[in-house]
């Protein structure tokens, strides 16, 4: 078979999927190349923070980011703490925004990094790190499915809420972990 350039492809309506599959990621691969250069202003100065495949995309850092901007978003929930808790705490600071961020994550050791990392770079004022166990979600058949412990967060979480972001926990804990922020939230 003859190797079809663009434009005979366009002309002829021939395309594989292979095609489309790398367009699609040269599509998002262009588009967090982009939101990382927006976003990389807020990222810390004097320490390195990793920037996992757990983590977010800059993509979609940047639409929070927009968010939080666009339209006041000032109580901000986020289950899953990362590179996404630091960004936000700098935006906030750096715009001084009338917001607070509440991080929910279950890793001790990860939260008590994170919180000297929001110490040093002086932007910890505006954040509350929530850290909560993982546990089996009471009325749920699969005993595979957890998630975070509600009275922890009902102690330390805010009645009403602008914007949520779930990145978390990870889906290691349940095939349904990060669905059940939904029901928990709904009122909120």
């Amino acid at each position: 078979m003859k190797k079809m350039n663009i434009f005979d492809r366009m002309t002829t309506g021939f395309y594989s999927s292979e095609f489309f599959r790398r367009m699609f990621v040269n599509e998002l691969a262009a588009q967090d190349t982009q939101s990382m250069q927006l976003i990389s202003k807020l990222l810390p100065d004097n320490c390195y923070t990793p920037f996992t495949s757990y983590s977010l995309s800059p993509t979609i850092i940047a639409h929070i980011i927009n968010e939080i901007i666009l339209l006041k978003r000032a109580t901000i929930v986020e289950f899953g703490s990362g590179v996404s808790t630091l960004i936000i705490a700098r935006l906030i600071s750096l715009h001084n925004l009338d917001a607070k961020l509440y991080s929910v994550d279950h890793d001790t050791d990860w939260h008590h990094s994170l919180g000297n990392t929001l110490m040093a770079e002086d932007i910890h004022r505006n954040v509350e790190l929530i850290c909560s166990d993982i546990i089996p979600v009471s009325g749920c058949e699969d005993q595979s499915d957890n998630w975070y412990s509600k009275e922890v967060l009902d102690a330390q979480l805010p009645g009403g809420v602008d914007l949520v972001i779930v990145d978390g926990p990870t889906h290691s804990v349940g095939a349904l972990s990060r669905y059940h922020a939904v029901p928990y939230l709904k009122d909120r």
